[in-house]
């Protein structure tokens, strides 16, 4: 070969080096969702027909893959949805957002079950999981379904009294139950002394007691977690369900406001006083036996990576008599963010406020007498999600809680008011955990959560003797600390397969 040919030929591969060498890659990242609902579709199968590589979605709908800039063809296909083509132009196009329509001519058939023995292999010890299609299929006191009362039948838990919403597991008191509802601290969960919980089973998609293994993100109490959630997918039309029964009627409203907002709002509201007005007794025709609850919720979708939801509760009890009136009642509210950093982080940071309230009055010889009480929260929380399918399954974030307890108010016509002093604290925690599977047999999952308890101002503190009187008194002005508690909390589990 002449020397001629070998210079040529140095040069034009050079070329080729040099220009393939100036190619950047980029990272492509997305979601596939359902047309109609937006609902995150897992499992759906993305191809690169220039490169013929191929892709999966993961549990949130979510994909993610480097490429070579330049032209490309995505083909996205999912069983029960027409084929997606879609032509993308690289870096220009890198955060995706892919719509799957139904295929009208094949039928989507899903068949779920969880393997026979999920209660022994999963390293959460302890976890009982219902979803409302199991509830209603339980039996129901004067035809109506109830959250409560499906947890009562559950293995390791105990209804407090015939026919109570309260529960103990595990021979734990009720106080010592934690019951969230869409994070949001429930202090009361009963309806009509006992009879029906607040929950509207047509709001509730799901929930999860955890009866012994309480998640590192969740504390303060002895016995139980009962987590239950409200529903997540909107129908794409308005949509209306109710019943009306032989105690109480109920109606649920869902629809769509866009695209990318969905909205829900639902009540309920018993009758009893309305047939006692009915009654030829004057005694029945005066008494107040009623109670009412509202669910409201709105979601909104801001981008791929962004989601908002806020949810609401609120319910009230009222009984009483001509010459005794009692009234109680929850508010729970929630203002959550959702977003993903990529396709292994996840955060969701959220505002909560709790509110519970009783009432009593009475009215003999118009001597009127009132006695309110009430418990406000305010939490802000973190929560992060960091899942390596080979490694890591990471939770760590933090809480930090101001409680507001007004122990009584009172007032009487010929005495006034008097207020006993409210107190304040501040319950906080930081945690973290991790889940992996060290072998195909052996599964861990360990972590530590450091919580924290502190007394604030304002507030009066008395120091009392051998005698129990008051010897001593110290004043402590607004937001100052004055007591502080704090301990560690390890967690520890392990799996391990015979067979």
């Amino acid at each position: 070969m002449s020397n001629k040919k070998i210079v040529f030929l140095f040069v034009f591969y050079l070329i080729v080096f040099s220009i393939s060498a100036q190619k950047k890659i980029s990272t492509i990242e997305g979601i596939v969702l359902e047309e109609s609902s937006h609902t995150p579709l897992p499992g759906a199968t993305i191809l690169i027909e220039e490169t013929r590589n191929g892709y999966v979605t993961d549990e949130s709908g979510r994909f993610s893959f480097p490429i070579v800039e330049g032209n490309y063809t995505l083909i996205i296909s999912f069983v029960g949805y027409k084929s997606s083509r879609t032509k993308i132009k690289v870096p220009s196009d890198r955060i995706l957002e892919v719509l799957m329509s139904d295929n009208t001519a094949l039928k989507e058939v899903v068949v779920t079950a969880r393997s026979k023995d999920a209660n022994i292999t999963n390293i959460s010890m302890g976890v009982e999981r219902l979803s409302m299609s199991e509830i209603k299929k339980m039996p129901a006191l004067m035809g109506e379904v109830d959250v409560i009362k499906a947890v009562q039948l559950l293995p390791g838990v105990q209804s407090t009294s015939e026919g109570s919403s309260g529960f103990s597991v595990r021979g734990g008191s009720p106080d010592q139950n934690l019951i969230l509802l869409d994070n949001t601290t429930i202090y009361n969960a009963s309806h009509l002394m006992g009879f029906f919980s607040v929950f509207n089973n047509d709001v509730v998609s799901d929930l999860e007691l955890y009866k012994g293994d309480i998640p590192l993100k969740h504390g303060g109490r002895l016995s139980s977690l009962l987590d239950i959630k409200t529903i997540d997918n909107m129908p794409d039309r308005f949509s209306a369900t109710g019943g009306v029964g032989l105690i109480l009627s109920r109606l649920v409203l869902q629809g769509k406001a866009g695209d990318k907002t969905s909205w829900m709002i639902g009540g309920r509201r018993s009758y009893a006083d309305l047939f006692l007005k009915l009654s030829n007794d004057e005694d029945l025709k005066g008494l107040t036996l009623y109670f009412y609850d509202l669910n409201a919720k709105l979601t909104h979708r801001i981008s791929n990576r962004d989601n908002i939801s806020l949810n609401m509760y609120y319910g009230q009890d009222n009984f009483g008599t001509k010459l005794y009136g009692f009234k109680y009642g929850n508010m729970a509210s929630s203002l959550t963010w959702g977003h993903s950093y990529n396709d292994k982080l996840y955060s969701r940071i959220g505002l909560n406020i709790s509110n519970y309230e009783y009432k009593l009055n009475s009215d003999i010889d118009g001597a009127e007498m009132t006695w309110q009480s009430t418990i406000n929260d305010v939490m802000l929380r973190a929560d992060y999600t960091y899942n390596d399918n080979k490694f890591f399954n990471l939770n760590f974030g933090g809480t930090s809680t101001l409680h507001s307890f007004t122990p009584g108010t009172v007032k009487a016509v010929d005495y006034g008011e008097y207020k006993i002093d409210n107190n304040y604290a501040v319950e906080s925690a930081l945690y973290a955990s991790n889940e992996q599977s060290l072998t195909d047999k052996l599964s861990v999952k360990y972590g530590l959560r450091w919580s924290v308890f502190q007394n604030m101002g304002k507030g009066t503190v008395f120091t009392y003797d051998d005698k129990y009187e008051v010897s001593d008194s110290s004043f402590y002005k607004s937001g100052k600390i004055y007591n502080t508690y704090h301990t560690i909390e390890p967690r520890f589990g392990a799996v391990y397969k015979f067979r």
